[in-house]
């Protein structure tokens, strides 16, 4: 819901400069209280079994390898270069993401380094 309010002011906004609007009527409009919602994650005998399926996979094991033992994000994922990774401290450096077609900073605007 908040998304959609952050949505909607950007939209009004735009509609300002461009003079289809006045104001932005959802100026003042605070965040919306959310319940935090359950994470639900693999044991380590469901993650081991996915990658035994994947296994079976050559050009698909190392993507999901890196997933689920890094917990990287996709957009971070897609973006690796050989620069990234660093086999001789045994750190990934997702250093920008991939996300709708560009490359862009990773979230947050921050790299961030994963152990291997």
């Amino acid at each position: 819901m908040n998304n959609h309010l952050g949505i909607l002011s950007k939209l009004f906004k735009k509609a300002i400069d461009w003079r289809y609007a006045e104001v932005n009527p959802v100026t003042g409009v605070g965040a919306l209280k959310v319940p935090p919602q359950d994470m639900d994650f693999w044991v380590p005998a469901q993650s081991n079994a996915f990658l035994d399926a994947a296994r079976e996979r050559d050009d698909w094991y190392p993507f999901f390898l890196c997933a689920l033992r890094t917990g990287m994000r996709l957009g971070e994922i897609l973006a690796l270069r050989w620069d990234d990774v660093d086999f001789s401290i045994g750190t990934i450096f997702a250093q920008r993401s991939f996300s709708h077609g560009a490359m862009t900073t990773p979230k947050n605007g921050r790299s961030r380094h994963l152990p291997m």
